[in-house]
């Protein structure tokens, strides 16, 4: 009957984590759905937001100094606004002089190409591969258009067949004054639109800051209330100071442009120190696209290829410094996102709403990310866009034995031995990753020959890692001060192992058995019958049942020597513990490397 009611509840979970899997996705594309369908007014509220973050904190720090709340709104974000609206006077003054300009340099772009050419298709495939295309090129154009008629005129016979052709031109009647003033008025509108309705949304977002905070704290969780405090605030301070640094940086980086292509000569500079500035919002891409344009005028403006080099180098090595160093110093882990998931966002966000979302990519993700570290429903958005590891230090230590990939074991432990002991290694990454471990097997999860080939995996890490000046771990000695035996199976083997090490590091010889459990005690015996100490290795929670058995085989065994338990990492809360401690004495039950070797080194003054 119990059996029966087994398979009936799990045929009634199997629909309802379907339904809850397809509902999932509904959700997701209804989202997605509504926001391409809204962009055209959320597109405005996500810049709005944006700029309030970056304009958040001179606008506290004006009100810290005594100045009221409106006022220091208002003063903040006309000052932006005028900020903007004279780098743009600005950059459409330097448009317009280039522009002018231009047709100077043609020539000199004209001389490039064709000493590229020249040097390129002298002789060879692309030479023979240029002739064939501009062959093509006059045939299609010699079958479409007569000598008559390639300015655009339809080509009419007139008289005989011999006789020359007239074009003919049609001309369709002009636009009226009318509609071409509506047309301007609609295009200059849209624009003139969006920025008033930004520049309210921003007034507005500023003055009831913490009001909307608590409507939002509400709406997403009041009965948690901490954690959906810590979430806005972590959101909102850091994406402040994320946008404010990077609108520092962002301008002292196009500023060091401009100075750079003035003195090397090109052609409004402050023009392009303005366009770097907007471009280095834009991840990844924006500062290359920012150097092209830049670049390809140099090489239209100077006869020679100095010019053209000069540039290049300035933005090679200003994004080096400013990317390499003065950024990672300066922002450190502020975006939380990992490189992956800031390609697949600008992607993702691109797609959905253009340019603007391709600026607006790393903030709107940082968002999401901060809500999935603090509410559980939207945990799995951290785990996927996160630049946090997936899987803690312990985690990862067990999954690299399951697959049994050694090598990454080592990898990881000279990274963390690089700024700690090895000692501290084993305690808090190999022995916990074990007690995970030693869980899966208790419950079924990990069978017998995955448990042998993570006890191999452990011993050879302890081999690779060893001093060599010092006795390997499980290498035997002629007389051993301690023996160390795995108490049930493979997995308190691999961590006799690991205390085998720490006793060599210590200067203390020691021998582990070559069998865990029962099964190598009596070839143990045989070798060393005088043994003096024993340490019987158990992780994560063992049965009193069986520690008491094996510690009486062992003092019936070895007569005269002391034995004491590590059961690694057990906690006094455990079940096990209570029984565990009644039966054995307080200093001759240890729960961790130190008190082992304390024990040991204890034990052997004594002796």
């Amino acid at each position: 009957m119990a059996m029966r009611k087994t398979h009936v509840s799990l045929a009634r979970a199997r629909p309802a984590q379907e339904f809850s899997t397809l509902a999932g996705i509904v959700t997701a594309v209804v989202i997605v759905g509504a926001l391409y369908l809204a962009r055209e007014v959320l597109i405005p509220v996500a810049l709005s937001i944006l700029i309030s973050f970056i304009l958040a904190p001179l606008a506290h720090g004006l009100r810290r100094v005594g100045i009221p709340r409106v006022p220091a709104v208002l003063a903040v974000v006309f000052i932006a606004f005028a900020a903007v609206v004279g780098v743009g006077a600005l950059g459409m003054s330097q448009i317009s002089q280039l522009g002018e300009n231009l047709p100077q340099y043609q020539s000199h772009l004209r001389d490039k190409i064709r000493s590229l050419r020249g040097s390129t298709t002298d002789s060879g495939t692309v030479s023979r591969a240029t002739a064939v295309i501009d062959d093509l090129g006059k045939e299609l154009s010699g079958a479409t258009t007569s000598p008559a008629g390639r300015s655009g005129g339809i080509a009419l016979p007139a008289g005989s067949p011999g006789a020359p052709k007239v074009a003919v031109e049609v001309r369709t009647p002009g636009d009226s004054p009318l509609k071409i003033a509506t047309e301007y008025l609609i295009a200059i509108f849209n624009p003139v639109a969006s920025t008033f309705l930004i520049l309210v949304f921003v007034i507005f977002f500023l003055l009831q800051r913490e009001d909307l905070r608590d409507r939002v704290i509400k709406l997403l969780g009041a009965r948690e209330l901490h954690r959906t405090t810590e979430a806005m605030q972590e959101a909102a301070s850091g994406l402040s100071h994320y946008f404010f640094l990077q609108t520092i940086l962002n301008a002292i980086s196009g500023l060091a442009v401009g100075i750079g292509l003035w003195l090397i000569g090109v052609p409004s500079p402050l023009l392009w120190g303005i366009f770097t500035m907007l471009m280095r919002y834009v991840p990844y891409v924006g500062s290359i696209i920012a150097a092209l344009v830049p670049v390809a005028l140099a090489a239209a403006v100077d006869p020679g290829w100095t010019m053209v080099i000069e540039t290049s180098l300035l933005f090679i090595l200003g994004e080096g410094v400013m990317g390499q160093f003065i950024e990672p110093t300066l922002y450190g882990r502020q975006t939380g996102l990992s490189p992956l998931a800031v390609i697949i966002a600008a992607t993702f966000w691109t797609w959905l709403w253009g340019p603007i979302g391709l600026i607006l990519a790393v903030p709107l993700t940082m968002c999401l990310v901060i809500l999935g570290q603090y509410t559980k429903g939207l945990e799995f958005l951290r785990v996927l866009l996160g630049d946090q590891s997936a899987l803690t230090p312990a985690e990862s230590f067990y999954q690299r034995l399951i697959a049994g990939d050694p090598a990454e074991i080592a990898e990881q432990a000279e990274q963390y031995l690089k700024t700690s002991t090895l000692a501290d290694y084993y305690s808090t990454i190999a022995l916990p990753g074990l007690e995970l471990a030693a869980r899966n097997a208790a419950s079924g999860e990990l069978s017998l020959e995955r448990q042998e080939l993570m006890a191999e995996g452990v011993a050879e890490l302890a081999d690779g890692i060893s001093d060599p000046t010092e006795p390997l771990a499980g290498a035997a000695a002629p007389h051993p001060a301690i023996l160390c035996i795995g108490g049930r199976g493979p997995i308190d083997q691999a961590a006799a192992v690991l205390f085998t090490q720490m006793l060599g590091q210590c200067g203390i010889e020691s021998e582990l058995s070559d069998e865990p459990g029962l099964s190598g005690l009596n070839e143990l015996r045989a070798k060393h019958p005088d043994a003096k100490l024993i340490c019987v290795s158990y992780v994560g929670s063992a049965r009193a049942t069986q520690v008491r058995f094996m510690t009486r085989r062992l003092q019936r065994l070895f007569p005269a020597a002391q034995i004491f338990v590590g059961v690694w990492l057990m906690r006094p809360t455990d079940s096990e513990w209570h029984a565990l401690s009644e039966s054995f004495p307080e200093d001759s039950l240890v729960t961790s490397l130190e008190q082992a070797l304390e024990f040991a080194a204890k034990h052997l003054a004594g002796c």
